[in-house]
């Protein structure tokens, strides 16, 4: 669904579910989910740079890779999520610094309830990624926090 959204060109790599689409443009069945378990794995695997194709994928995703070769540093992540499903990877990603933000329904989030204080999210935004509304505002905060990091770590290296 996200590939169709008019703001996925912008973004290099989308992992998530997918639908296989006929040549007719419609939806003819699930082709790939992603249980709430596995996301953590997919953000390990994002992390590291580990191939997200075939049919084991992620793999390796526990085995330890040195700073240096992260291909994203788990601080540096910002993961969108909208329910129960998506609160174990709100508490990895706070856990590692990055950003947790959670898409409201209503002005809620429907897993208020179920939530770990580790897992409650920075933020909470309508479904909306229009410019100037608060979905935006909240990720382009997030984006500019996380590029100000990199900036400081950058500050008298020679990279």
């Amino acid at each position: 669904m996200f590939s169709a959204h008019p703001v996925a060109p912008v973004f290099d790599l989308r992992y998530g579910s997918a639908f296989d689409i006929g040549d007719d443009g419609a939806v003819r069945g699930v082709k790939k989910t992603i249980s709430h378990p596995e996301k953590v794995r997919y953000l390990q695997a994002l992390a590291k740079g580990i191939d997200l194709g075939g049919s084991n994928a992620p793999s390796r995703t526990e085995a330890e890779t040195p700073e240096a070769n992260l291909r994203v540093p788990p601080d540096q992540l910002i993961y969108v999520g909208d329910g129960a499903s998506d609160l174990q990877a709100f508490g990895f990603v706070r856990e590692k610094g990055g950003f947790a933000i959670a898409v409201s329904r209503d002005g809620e989030f429907s897993a208020t309830d179920e939530m770990l204080e580790a897992q409650r999210p920075d933020a909470l935004a309508p479904p909306s990624y229009e410019d100037g509304e608060p979905l935006f505002e909240v990720l382009a905060h997030a984006v500019r926090s996380l590029a100000s990091r990199i900036g400081l770590r950058r500050i008298g290296r020679d990279d």
